[in-house]
């Protein structure tokens, strides 16, 4: 482990229960400031979307400088890079596919979009008492009592809906998926646009890619020609275009990062 990666403290939260129908997980994560360099990360593209809260310096997104307080994560196509400044101190929460357009009253397509104003309040008076918090586990638990208040009048996906992100999260192939729902394949295109703002086939290749990473840093040492058809590409060459044009890094990258940890 490196000297950046000593200074960064992370914390993440799978909640289970009635929260995990709409939430990944809650998280909170700090960069030492015992010396004065900054550290840049990827924000994994996972289709979702989620809200971070900026509670010490001025961060990077993008590019993009965001000063302390709420930012809408609008759901993820492509990997975002992040940069943390020394000192840095954020937390948040990530929700599962479809949840946010029922939470945020819209669908978030991007950081500086305007959310339902009653939520946007709500959302400010919690960035405000996780400003106050001292500890990640203090501020997890902060966002896990708020989030059980806050989710019981969302508004839950179509059970259609869900049933066909079920099936894709297993499916290699989503040519039949429309036999498995009780929707056509123009209905369930429909779904995914005003729930996740992409089509099926756009969603299954952020999936694919992503569970490709978790199945390298899990098992380093797999061959990757055989890793590539295991995950459902046509070859090798196809699973690193996919994995450069939505994680931004190939997985001869992502393994250097992965054995150097």
């Amino acid at each position: 482990m490196n000297e950046v990666d000593q200074r960064f403290r992370f914390s993440l939260f799978r909640p289970k229960g009635r929260l995990a129908d709409t939430i990944q997980a809650l998280w909170s994560a700090s960069l030492d400031g015992q010396s004065a360099g900054s550290m840049t990360r990827w924000l994994q593209a996972d289709g979702c979307s989620g809200v971070l809260f900026n509670l010490g310096p001025p961060l990077r997104l993008d590019g993009k400088q965001y000063e302390a307080g709420m930012i809408i994560l609008p759901v993820s196509k492509v990997a975002r890079s992040i940069t943390l400044p020394s000192k840095a101190q954020l937390a948040g929460f990530r929700f599962l596919p479809g949840v946010s357009t029922g939470f945020f009253g819209t669908l978030p397509r991007n950081t500086n979009d305007s959310i339902e104003p009653q939520r946007n309040h709500q959302l400010q008076l919690l960035c405000q008492q996780l400003q106050e918090l001292r500890g990640q586990q203090s501020r997890i638990i902060a966002m896990y009592k708020w989030l059980q208040r806050s989710l019981s009048a969302v508004d839950s996906p179509p059970q259609s809906f869900t049933q066909a992100i079920n099936f894709m999260q297993y499916a290699k192939d989503i040519g039949l998926l429309s036999n498995k729902v009780a929707l056509s394949q123009r209905q369930l295109e429909r779904h995914f646009q005003q729930l996740m703002g992409m089509t099926p086939k756009q969603w299954q290749r952020t999936l694919r890619v992503k569970m490709t990473l978790k199945a390298l840093k899990n098992q380093p040492t797999v061959d990757l020609a055989e890793l590539a058809l295991s995950q459902g590409f046509s070859d090798q060459a196809h699973m690193t275009r996919e994995c450069k044009s939505i994680a931004k890094i190939t997985p001869k990258q992502y393994l250097v990062l992965v054995l150097s940890a």
